[in-house]
């Protein structure tokens, strides 16, 4: 089985090429090069919520999600990587709204995915809302980035020690760079990554954000000016 920190460093790479790459041309990818596998051959979404349902456990499901994510072009995959990280940490309940909510995405509707996680939070095991924010994020920002920042703002600061809020302020950093009066926002948020977890793997890239868009001398020795 794919460890967390795979899962992990797969949707950085995925989301940095797609989303942090200025000057590198996309190209478009083909769904399958080989042959071997076709997305539309595989099990449907709904018969994957159906299978943690009745089986109660994730083996089968996550295999089948690997399986998908193999067979899809990289932007089409980076849904399915982040769901196959949710559904591998959260109590087996919460998984089947999580792979629906998906699905939704999957289908261009990612604003109505991410209400699916938002309105059955309060359902689930504390434990679990920090992974199923990031997805709802996600999900969200597919459509409308100004609901994903808000979801993102709510983990950040619901659960701002979570496994996810690296990776979420990383992601909140970019969309302030990205324009309109919250640069300094962005530059914090830049530097609470940088400072805190600099041996993450998005700490380089963090880095190179933060020197391009007017930080001066490394976070790291600076006393937190805000």
């Amino acid at each position: 089985m794919i460890s967390r920190i795979g899962l992990v460093v797969i949707l950085i790479l995925v989301r940095m090429a797609s989303d942090f790459g200025p000057g590198v041309a996309q190209s478009a990818e083909p769904a399958n090069t080989s042959g071997e596998v076709r997305a539309d051959s595989l099990p449907s979404v709904e018969d994957l919520a159906l299978w943690v349902e009745q089986e109660g456990g994730m083996e089968r499901v996550s295999e089948a999600i690997l399986t998908r994510i193999m067979a899809l072009s990289s932007r089409e995959a980076t849904i399915w990587v982040q769901l196959l990280s949710v559904v591998e940490q959260v109590n087996v309940s919460s998984a089947p709204e999580a792979i629906r909510a998906v699905g939704m995405g999957a289908e261009s509707r990612g604003l109505s995915g991410s209400e699916v996680v938002m309105d059955g939070l309060s359902g689930v095991p504390v434990a679990d809302r920090a992974p199923l924010l990031a997805l709802a994020a996600h999900l969200a920002e597919m459509e409308d980035e100004r609901r994903a920042g808000e979801i993102r703002a709510k983990l950040l600061e619901e659960y701002p020690d979570a496994p996810e809020a690296t990776e979420v302020r990383f992601l909140q950093a970019g969309w302030f760079l990205g324009g309109g009066d919250r640069i300094l926002d962005g530059m914090r948020l830049l530097e609470e990554l940088i400072v805190g977890t600099p041996q993450h793997p998005l700490a380089p890239e963090a880095r190179r954000l933060y020197e391009v868009n007017g930080g001066r001398g490394s976070p790291n020795s600076r006393d937190d000016e805000t």
